[in-house]
Order: C-alpha cells, then structure tokens, then sequence
C-alpha cells in the first residue's frame, strides 16, 4: 500500500493507508540458521546465505529440508489456529478501542448467548481478545467482539495497531502517541508487544519444533 494523491473537486487531498507493518519472520532450518528463499518456476527454493559487496544474498548451499520462522532466536513451525478461548484471556473493555483497532478481518459473529451476555452485562462494551491465529501461517491478531448499532448484531475486528497512533505517526505527532499510550495504559487496556504476541503464540511448544498440520475449515 502506498500514498495517493486524489483531486475531490476542488480539493486536493493525500491519502496514506492506516496499515500495522508486522514484524517480518525470517526462514530458517530445523537449527535456526536463517535461510533465503528464491522462487524457482513453481516453487521456493533455499539457499544458506552469504556477505557479497555488504550485502547478505543467497548463497550457492541449497537447503532442502523443512523450512521453519526464526522467532525470538528459536525455530518454530506453523502456528496452531485457535479453536478455544480461555476466560482469563478475556477481557471486557470500552467500546472505543474496537474502532481504533487497524482492522485487517471482519466477521459477523453468531452466538445468541454470547448476544445476551454483551446486552445484558456489557452495555457499549467490547470483548476483547489479547490474541488470535487461523488459517496456516504465521499471522496473529488482535480481536475485539462488540454489538453494533448500525447492523443490530455482534461484530468482531480483528488486526493489530491503533489508528490514533498511526495517524500520529504520520503526521510527526510525538505528543499524541505518548497520550494515546497512557490513555489505553490508565482504562486498563493491555498494549501487548509484537514481541510478547509471538511468545504467546508459540506457547509451550517443544524446543525441536514439530510440524503443526492445521486443517483450514471451509
């Protein structure tokens, strides 16, 4: 996504995308040595790395075993998609954050009780979910489940980073970011790292990593 420049009638305008750039995970072997993929007509290829002029390139070592991610220095394999939600990771908070959040998915949510608990319990509240995996991959988000007025049903967002932050981000504003940080700091929303998300992703996983084989539900 890049910056557009857009004439609105008479008006001149930019437009920068609201996008949470994520940590980028290296590929690795089964040792945590880093390696670099290469496309190779219909498949990747990878190579062990080299120095060439200062620059780290794929080297002529080719890889062929199981490739994994480096994270936090350790290889790991895929992440498990969730299929349960433990009640001490849930918590419920002000409504606001669910529209702050960068929202990359969007659901509509069927749960009659989970409706009358928001209802009853959780007026202009959103549930939120300190962290959320699905599909095969490495990607993890963060999720807020609210009722919406606009289509009188349950909601759920799902993606990570502030919009408040990144438009100060964008705009240079130092100030706000430190606002926007103690505000969600003193309302007792948790602000959990990349970092901190990754190692609750991989949990108690086995120091040699073992392929997860996830089915994707249709």
């Amino acid at each position: 996504m890049y910056n557009i420049n857009l004439q609105v009638g008479l008006h001149k305008a930019k437009l920068y995308p609201l996008k949470y750039d994520r940590i980028p995970l290296e590929s690795c072997d089964v040792e945590g040595k880093v390696v670099i993929g290469q496309r190779d007509y219909n498949k990747t290829k990878y190579f062990y790395p080299i120095k060439k002029d200062g620059k780290v390139i794929a080297g002529k070592k080719e890889y062929e075993g199981q490739t994994f991610k480096l994270v936090n220095e350790q290889p790991r394999a895929k992440f498990k998609r969730t299929k349960e939600i433990n009640p001490q990771d849930i918590i419920y908070v002000d409504e606001k954050y669910a529209h702050d959040l960068i929202t990359e998915t969007l659901y509509f949510v069927d749960s009659p009780t989970l409706l009358k608990e928001i209802d009853e319990e959780h007026f202009k509240q959103a549930l939120y979910i300190r962290l959320f995996t699905f599909g095969n991959g490495y990607k993890y988000y963060q999720g807020f489940i609210y009722f919406d007025d606009n289509f009188g049903c349950l909601i759920c967002r799902m993606g990570l980073g502030s919009i408040k932050k990144k438009i100060a981000e964008i705009k240079g504003d130092v100030v706000s970011i430190k606002q926007q940080e103690k505000i969600m700091d003193d309302e007792g929303v948790p602000r959990v790292s990349e970092n901190d998300m990754l190692e609750m992703v991989v949990g108690d996983t086995s120091p040699i990593p073992q392929q997860l084989d996830v089915e994707v539900e249709e």
